[in-house]
């Protein structure tokens, strides 16, 4: 049984503040009261049932203020906010971070679009001043992340896929009229059918 089914079995047995995120979940009910442990506990019984693991050092609450995908969560005062060690202060250790990623692109090439929110992040960064990494930036250090973590450090593959390609295609839609490509010495242009036409 996967997290999403089991999150929606938990939210038709009376629990209307579950969130998750493949395997995180998230319950949310009204601060102080009874029912964030009532929600926990049929959260518990559920996934018993459905054979859905749980880790239980992982599981934090009921509580007021707690971390969920990164993000600081607090019930009184109604915030959230990034913990400190997701604000990025120190420019040199940035620099030198996306200096060695652009490095290791030498090896891996294909990797270099998950550079592009870093360069965005070095480009506003000023020493002494907090920059927050958004979702996007984290997303891709966790993609690097993984990468590094599991990459032998060898790639010979990707010189086959990034060898010289036999032609180019460009290809191009416009919401009202149609779509077309070219490929030398061939183009093609064709409009929407009726019954796609945006009215």
């Amino acid at each position: 049984m996967r997290p999403y089914h089991s999150s929606a079995v938990i939210r038709r047995r009376g629990v209307r503040g579950v969130q998750h995120y493949l395997d995180d979940f998230l319950l949310m009910e009204a601060p102080g009261s009874r029912e964030c442990s009532h929600a926990l506990a049929i959260t518990f019984s559920t996934c018993k049932e459905l054979g859905v693991p749980l880790t239980m050092d992982k599981v934090v609450g009921p509580v007021a203020s707690l971390t969920f995908l990164g993000i600081r969560l607090c019930s009184s005062p109604l915030s959230v906010w990034l913990p400190r060690e997701k604000v990025c202060t120190d420019v040199q250790t940035l620099e030198s971070l996306v200096g060695y990623l652009v490095h290791a692109t030498k090896v891996c090439p294909l990797a270099k679009p998950f550079l592009g929110g870093l360069f965005q992040v070095l480009r506003g960064a000023r020493p002494g001043h907090p920059r927050q990494l958004n979702v996007a930036t984290r997303a891709d250090l966790a993609w690097w992340h993984s990468l590094l973590s599991y990459c032998p450090g060898v790639s010979t593959h990707q010189f086959l896929v990034l060898g010289q390609p036999d032609g180019h295609l460009f290809t191009d839609a416009s919401g009202s009229w149609g779509y077309g490509a070219w490929m030398l010495p061939v183009w093609l242009q064709v409009p929407w059918p009726a019954d796609h036409c945006l009215s």
